[in-house]
């Protein structure tokens, strides 16, 4: 199985303190998801290559799906098996 990277689009919360929560990501195909909250968040390496974007452990729709965020290119994305 091939881990493939796909670029999203995401609504996100911003604190006073610079912090960043995701609350809504947006398909390639405009479709939206809510996201119910973050569980968790991590500087994490991804399958795809060696960078180290910032990892969002995220519920939608009572299932778990990670989000990353590539600081250096300002890019959300999600990874997903073709």
């Amino acid at each position: 199985m091939e881990v493939k990277k796909i670029n999203v689009g995401v609504c996100a919360k911003f604190s006073a303190n610079g912090g960043m929560i995701p609350t809504e990501i947006i398909w390639t195909n405009g479709k939206r998801y809510k996201i119910d909250r973050v569980t968790g968040i991590a500087r994490a390496p991804r399958l795809v290559s060696h960078a180290l974007p910032v990892r969002y452990s995220c519920v939608v729709g009572g299932t778990v799906k990670e989000l990353y965020f590539e600081p250096q290119a300002e890019v959300w994305f999600v990874e997903t098996f073709v």
